[in-house]
C-alpha cells in the first residue's frame, strides 16, 4: 500500500477516479423524473460520495511525501505541455466568463471583465511556462479573483436548487480551484506550500471531472487540462545522479 501511495501516481490516479465518478454521475442523472429531480437513495449518489472520500484520503497521503521546499524552476520547468495547459485553462475561463453574463447585473458584468483579464493573465503564464521563468504573483492573484466572482455568481443559482447532489461537486470544484490559485500565488511569492498546492489542484481536477455532465462543461474541461498538464513537478521522482567514474 505504501508503495502505491506515492506522488508519482498523480495525475493519472486523479483522472481515472474522476472518470469513474463521472460515470456514476451520468448513471444518477439517467434517473431524473419529469419534475427534473434526481432519484432519492440512488446507489450512484452514495458511491460518488464514497469515491470522493477515498480520493481525498489518497491525495492527502500522497502529498505528505512531497518535499515542502523546491526551486520554482524545478517545480515548473520549461515545457510545451505546461504552456498548452495554461492556454486550455485560459479558454475555459473565457467560456465561463461569457456564460456568466446572463442577468446583466453588476456582479455578472464584473465577472465578465475579470474573466477577460484572467484569460490574458493565464495566457501570459503560459508564455512563462514555455520559457521556464517565474510569472508575476499578480497574474495568479487575478485568476483567483475571477474564480471567486465566478463562484459567487454560480452560488446565486445553486441556492434555489432543491437537491445538494446537483451542485455539490461544481461547488467543491470552484472552492478547490480558488485554493489552487491562492497557493499558486503564494508559491510565486516564495512560500513553501507545495503540498497544499498539489492537493488542492488534484482535488479540483477530480471535482471538475464529476461536474462535466452539468452546466459550463467547457470551463471544467479547460480547468482539467490546465491542472493536469501544468501540474507541479514536485510529485515526480528525482533521478539519482550517476557517480563519476574513478580516474585510473
Amino acid at each position: 500500500m505504501k508503495r502505491f501511495l506515492k506522488p508519482g501516481i498523480l495525475p493519472w490516479f486523479t483522472l481515472g477516479c474522476g472518470g469513474l465518478g463521472l460515470v456514476l454521475r451520468i448513471w444518477l442523472y439517467s434517473g431524473v423524473d419529469h419534475k427534473g429531480l434526481l432519484p432519492v437513495g440512488h446507489l450512484g449518489s452514495a458511491l460518488a460520495y464514497i469515491l470522493t472520500a477515498l480520493v481525498f484520503g489518497v491525495l492527502f497521503l500522497c502529498v505528505r511525501q512531497l518535499n515542502p521546499e523546491g526551486e520554482y524552476t524545478r517545480l515548473f520547468p520549461a515545457g510545451f505541455m505546461g504552456a498548452m495547459g495554461c492556454v486550455a485553462g485560459a479558454c475555459g475561463i473565457l467560456a465561463a466568463a461569457v456564460c456568466q453574463y446572463v442577468s446583466g447585473d453588476v456582479l455578472s458584468l464584473l465577472s465578465v471583465i475579470l474573466g477577460f483579464a484572467a484569460f490574458g493573465c493565464l495566457g501570459k503564464i503560459g508564455l512563462h511556462r514555455l520559457q521556464g521563468s517565474r510569472p508575476s504573483v499578480y497574474a495568479h492573484m487575478l485568476v483567483t479573483v475571477f474564480l471567486l466572482f465566478y463562484t459567487v455568481g454560480r452560488c446565486r443559482g445553486w441556492g434555489s436548487e432543491p437537491q445538494v447532489q446537483i451542485y455539490i461537486f461544481p461547488l467543491l470544484a470552484c472552492i478547490f480551484l480558488m485554493l489552487t490559485g491562492y497557493y499558486q500565488s503564494a508559491l510565486g511569492a516564495c512560500k513553501n506550500c507545495i503540498r497544499q498546492l498539489v492537493f488542492c489542484s488534484q482535488a479540483a481536477v477530480f471535482c471538475c471531472c464529476l461536474s462535466l455532465n452539468g452546466e459550463h462543461p467547457l470551463f471544467y474541461m479547460g480547468m482539467i487540462l490546465y491542472l493536469t498538464l501544468d501540474l507541479c513537478g514536485a510529485q515526480k521522482e528525482q533521478t539519482p545522479e550517476t557517480p563519476a567514474a574513478e580516474e585510473e
